[in-house]
């Protein structure tokens, strides 16, 4: 059909037909009266429908149509999704007066499919960073790079802000400065540390932070660079380390307790065979002067010496690996039970102590001599811990250890255990005590008085067993003993 308007021109059909955007005219009857070639290439040749059965497949006027608007006058843009074709359109409607001086309208229909799709393919693909931005269990910190020093965050994720105590409007307001301890903060922000990074794109280093509380935490910071519209900017993913720290604290500390028991055993072993030479030679005095009062009064004394000392050495035995044990199946149970008697008298009158004895416990394979030391020496500083009156608790149980308590505890592995609690109310110890609880000879008394807890460790490692303890000042202590279960060792 040939198109002509008030300017008659000629050639305004070959015009509509090479333009690559869709050009549809319709009456105000709803009737094509053209319809260029890029849309009979999309929709096929027209033959007689109105537009909404043409491009629609309706039988009626579509309910969004702003034809009447057209008609008046108006040029409306709008975005249409053909359920023809599954594409989506911008269109621009507008007025369009024929020969005959009829206002159509005319439709320009610009296909907006791949951009509408790239669109939604960006933000799926924005949403699905966000998730994981921040769903990530570590912080993860953005700024520009600069020259030298810090500038503000530009980005953060939740865990940042929840970690650090800081709102996401607070946290753009800083810099790394104001959340790191200054040695650090001073080292990275000199221009050899951007140099450095820079060239390698990543490092990896440990610091340590503080939260808006003030409270400071060890962490371990990978930061990478990456390229925002041609400009560095520094993204550093922070994973809070406390946890890790204390286990390497721990695996140190039975390291140290480790060479301290092996070098136990041997001062021991010498000690033992320096004592039984100086017995003997008593001995022999003694029968080389019979009856000699005097020599009867200094073998006294040196023979007293020797008992202490063997005590020592047996304290020392029992502290190192490898002592000398006759383990047999017992009940920890019956065991507790039958001690307490003896043990209870020595300590003091006020004290109270209260049980909680599972009966219905596997055996372990023990010495019941060594585990007596055990109870007498945690008891007696459980009731030394006591400022007055008051309450040692004493439970057994069995339990399986999962890989929860094991990771926190090196020494355990999971599996099944037999355990024993001692908890008293007394007045704790500060953490730097509790770290070194289990040295041989350390003491909180005036006067030491021997291996005590060091002797206590070192008897429950060699039935494989785990030991740890958890105190607060003023809250009291609770010793957790494991031993594996008599099956946990066939």
């Amino acid at each position: 059909m040939q198109i002509r308007n008030r300017a008659d021109k000629p050639n305004l059909e070959n015009i509509f037909n090479a333009m690559p955007d869709g050009i549809v005219i319709i009456n105000q009857q709803c009737e094509i009266h053209f319809l260029n070639k890029t849309l009979e290439d999309e929709f096929g040749i027209y033959s007689g429908q109105k537009c909404f059965e043409y491009f629609q497949g309706e039988e009626s006027p579509c309910s969004w149509c702003r034809r009447r608007e057209v008609f008046s006058g108006e040029t409306i843009r709008s975005q249409w999704y053909c359920k023809k074709n599954g594409k989506t359109y911008n269109l621009v409607d507008a007025p369009f007066q024929s020969s005959d001086n009829s206002i159509s309208k005319l439709t320009i229909l610009r296909d907006d499919t791949e951009r509408k799709l790239a669109e939604e393919r960006l933000h799926t693909q924005a949403q699905r960073i966000s998730v994981f931005f921040n769903s990530l269990n570590d912080a993860i910190l953005v700024h520009p790079l600069k020259e030298e020093g810090f500038a503000p965050f530009v980005e953060v994720n939740d865990i940042a802000c929840k970690r650090y105590g800081y709102s996401y409007e607070e946290f753009l307001k800083l810099s790394a400065t104001d959340i790191s301890q200054k040695s650090d903060s001073d080292i990275h922000r000199k221009r050899s540390q951007r140099r450095k990074l820079l060239q390698t794109k990543q490092m990896v280093f440990e610091a340590v932070h503080i939260k808006k509380s003030g409270k400071k935490i060890p962490v371990e910071i990978n930061s990478n660079i990456i390229y925002e519209s041609g400009k560095p900017f520094i993204l550093s993913v922070v994973r809070d380390i406390t946890e890790r720290k204390r286990m390497e604290l721990q695996l140190r500390k039975i390291q140290q307790l480790e060479s301290v028991a092996t070098l136990s055993g041997g001062i021991a072993h010498e000690f033992n065979n320096a004592l039984n030479i100086v017995s003997g030679n008593i001995e022999l005095l003694q029968m080389a002067l019979p009856g000699n009062e005097k020599v009867g009064s200094f073998e006294q004394q040196a023979m007293a010496s020797i008992r202490r000392m063997s005590k020592l050495t047996n304290q020392l035995h029992a502290y190192a690996r490898g002592g000398r044990y006759k383990a047999k199946s017992l009940n920890l149970s019956t065991l507790v039970k039958n001690a307490l008697p003896n043990i209870s008298p020595g300590l003091c009158s006020d004290i109270e102590i209260d049980t909680d004895l599972s009966e219905n416990i596997s055996c372990i394979m023990a010495d019941s001599g060594q585990l007596q030391m055990v109870l007498s020496a945690v008891l007696s500083n459980a009731a030394e811990a006591m400022e007055g009156p008051g309450n040692i608790h004493i439970r057994t149980r069995e339990e399986e250890v999962d890989e929860v308590l094991s990771a926190s505890h090196p020494g355990i592995t999971p599996g099944s255990y037999v355990a024993l609690t001692i908890r008293d109310n007394g007045r704790g110890m500060a953490q730097e005590t509790n770290n070194r609880i289990f040295d041989p000879f350390f003491t909180t008394k005036f006067q030491g008085r021997g291996l005590g807890m060091a002797a206590v460790y070192g008897i429950v490692k060699n039935h494989d067993g785990c030991i740890y303890v958890d105190s607060e000042l003023k809250n009291g202590t609770s010793v957790n003993i494991y031993f594996p279960c008599e099956n946990e060792n066939e």
